[in-house]
């Protein structure tokens, strides 16, 4: 593939740490979490988009395979999540991200 560049934003996803302290088991996040952030993401202005260093295409795909979270077979289970987008315009990215209810997502 070729290597892209731009101004963009990263959005870091990560279990919340109450649940942490509280003991409580961490599970991975869910592949429809991940694609329903991915398809607000390109709804609020998002040209390219990889995670976890793996670039996201039309032709990727995110599923469970035993209990985890794969992309095109790439296990996204370290935490944070990393998730790239590239724009035209990062700040109203941002903007729109802070703006709606996908930060809270719990795992």
């Amino acid at each position: 593939m070729t290597e892209i560049s731009g101004n963009g934003v990263i959005v870091s996803i990560q279990p919340i740490k109450a649940d942490i302290l509280l003991g409580e088991k961490v599970e991975y996040i869910s592949p429809v979490l991940i694609i329903r952030l991915i398809n607000e993401m390109y709804r609020y202005g998002a040209d390219e988009i990889s995670i976890s260093g793996q670039r996201y295409i039309s032709t990727s795909v995110i599923r469970d395979i035993n209990g985890q979270p794969k992309m095109d077979g790439y296990p996204l289970v370290h935490y944070p999540v990393e998730m790239q987008a590239i724009t035209v315009n990062p700040k109203k990215l941002k903007q729109r991200i802070e703006g709606s209810n996908l930060w809270m997502i719990s795992l």
